[in-house]
């Protein structure tokens, strides 16, 4: 059976920062967190984005102006050209919301030519649906292990986002509650596991399976 664990409080009272403190770093360069709206995917990518300690700068691309990560924080960024100074001129963390496709691909681009950072790209769907090949996002998938980058990306759709090519990169794969028939049936098919369509249907919040296990 397949690894679930949870990321809820440990205990009664408890935080969320003392129950992850226990959950397992994600060793993979590319990581990918599946699930509905609101069951924790966006929160166990920062987890996992805290747990490096290699002194890179994080990049976190906010494709939908969701304001998931605050929008009073102080490494909040108004332009993707602060973003990329910041960044990967001056080795700063910074938060950005890119409002096009041609500023979407300039992060994209500048992180897979330069390298040296951690990148979380929330509600990767944005940039991913309905582009042959993944563009310059795949580009960046696939530099990766060259350019010394961990790239996390959050989606609510893995039927349509989670391209081919991203099995070849192997990517760790955290799949939250997950209604969509389409996208349960796709994991089945992916990861060779009849029972996962009717247990990712009824996960709670905060819990996850992982894959690999």
């Amino acid at each position: 059976m397949s690894d679930v664990r949870s990321v809820e409080p440990v205990k009664p009272g408890g935080t969320n920062i003392e129950a992850v403190r226990a959950f397992p770093k994600c060793e993979r360069r590319i990581s990918m967190y599946v699930g509905q709206s609101r069951t924790g995917k966006t929160h166990l990518a920062l987890v996992h984005a805290s747990r490096e300690t290699d002194g890179r700068p994080t990049l976190i691309i906010d494709s939908m102006g969701a304001d998931n990560f605050g929008g009073e924080s102080p490494h909040r960024v108004a332009t993707v050209s602060e973003a990329v100074g910041r960044v990967f001129g001056q080795g700063g963390h910074a938060i950005v919301t890119p409002w096009s496709d041609d500023e979407g691909d300039v992060l994209f681009e500048a992180a897979a030519d330069l390298g040296h950072a951690h990148i979380i790209i929330d509600e990767s769907s944005r940039w991913l649906s309905g582009r042959t090949g993944g563009g310059p996002l795949a580009r960046l998938l696939r530099a990766a292990s060259h350019r010394q980058l961990t790239v996390k990306l959050t989606t609510q759709h893995f039927s349509a986002d989670a391209p081919a090519f991203l099995f070849n990169c192997e990517a760790a794969f955290y799949i939250f509650r997950t209604g969509s028939f389409r996208a349960r049936a796709r994991l089945a098919e992916e990861f060779e596991e009849p029972d996962l369509p009717d247990l990712v249907k009824d996960l709670p919040d905060r819990v996850c399976v992982r894959f690999p296990r």
